[in-house]
């Protein structure tokens, strides 16, 4: 009899997990198993042995409940029967009397993966905790990606940086004489166009157009020559 040799049929996309710390565990679902078998293994089917009773459960010695299943193949083969314990979330074994429709269709789902690796090896990476391959299914065809060129063992020297430059120092604030500022002011307060050279002044410092005392806002001797020149170009 030829069994199906599945070793190697999952990949790490086929894995789930459940729990975590200690009780963390890796698992393929039972219906991505049913799919594996069904395309890599077609005609194979998965059983329950029925008992001396006539239903599924079987008893052990101290009370407690297992199955059993097998395989039969497209030829009519028949695999190694293969028990497995009814359980409990804490994978506890369950009494015969506490085995309930759902602890009986759990147990078939559960009994199928430990069966199907048992036999035909599909997923007992898993149970032997060894590395599972990485690519996808459909790409195991697919040509293996160049390993990359290895390090140059040279160390590489940091390029050298670009002297900053110091920031230039402000230059320092040279108030212009007091007398030049009022003779400068009266100028302004007797010109014909007095307006006018407010306004001028208010746009070459930069002064809101509403801006209020002028004045003092004539500083430095830069700002008396501006405004003697304009003084001078106005007319008065």
């Amino acid at each position: 009899m030829s069994i199906p040799n599945l070793a190697g049929s999952i990949n790490k996309a086929d894995v789930e997990q459940k729990g975590s710390g200690s009780y963390a565990a890796s698992y393929v679902n039972w219906a991505r198993v049913a799919h594996i078998l069904h395309t890599e293994a077609p005609g194979w089917e998965f059983h329950l042995r029925p008992a001396a009773d006539g239903g599924l459960v079987w008893a052990a010695p101290d009370g407690t409940a297992f199955v059993i299943g097998f395989f039969s193949g497209p030829d009519g083969e028949a695999t190694a029967d293969v028990p497995f314990s009814c359980m409990d979330n804490r994978n506890q074994s369950i009494p015969m009397e506490k085995v309930s429709a759902r602890v009986l269709t759990d147990t078939h789902r559960r009994a199928l993966c430990l069966t199907a690796a048992y036999t035909m090896g599909l997923a007992y990476e898993l149970w032997a905790k060894e590395e599972v391959e990485n690519p996808y299914r459909e790409d195991k065809a697919a040509p293996k990606a160049d390993k990359p060129l290895a390090k140059d063992p040279t160390p590489k020297q940091a390029p050298a940086k670009t002297p900053t430059a110091a920031p230039a120092k402000a230059e320092a604030f040279v108030p212009a004489p007091a007398d030049s500022i009022k003779a400068v002011q009266a100028r302004i307060l007797q010109h014909p166009n007095r307006e006018q050279v407010i306004e001028a002044f208010k746009q070459h410092k930069g002064l809101l157009p509403a801006a209020k005392k002028v004045a003092d806002h004539i500083q430095t001797p830069a700002d008396v020559a501006f405004l003697n020149d304009l003084c001078d170009s106005l007319g008065g």
